[in-house]
């Protein structure tokens, strides 16, 4: 059971939470672009390095795969927040309206990788 929360309590809440999520949002942001660039720089300099000077630099593949994996798994929290995840707009139109808007909305799509997601962990 819990203590019930007035409205008043409820809203500072929710705007706690809101401000938590813009912050969370401008860190993810920030750290993305900074991978971005620390990921092109190590890469031109692995280029270099490789082709110009012959002397390659062993870590620059590892680094690449894992900064690309991390600027995935961060632009996905990014547009997860603002509902900006790629869709096809020929399929959500060909539907029913109740169909079209779980598409819209994604849940079709969160529905999927939540059942994905348990089954890869189950195994």
């Amino acid at each position: 059971m819990g203590i019930p929360l007035s409205s008043i309590d409820k809203e500072l809440c929710m705007n706690f939470i809101k401000k938590l999520s813009d912050v969370l949002d401008a860190i993810v942001s920030f750290i993305s672009g900074f991978l971005m660039a620390v990921l092109t720089i190590i890469t031109l300099s692995g280029v270099v390095f490789r082709y110009v000077l012959g002397n390659p630099i062993s870590w620059v593949y590892e680094f690449t795969i894992v900064s690309f994996a991390w600027m995935i798994f961060l632009g996905t929290a990014m547009a997860f927040k603002k509902n900006e995840h790629i869709s096809l707009a020929f399929v959500v139109s060909n539907h029913a309206s109740q169909s079209a808007i779980l598409l819209e909305r994604g849940y079709l799509c969160d529905l999927y990788h939540i059942s994905s997601n348990s089954i890869y962990t189950w195994v």
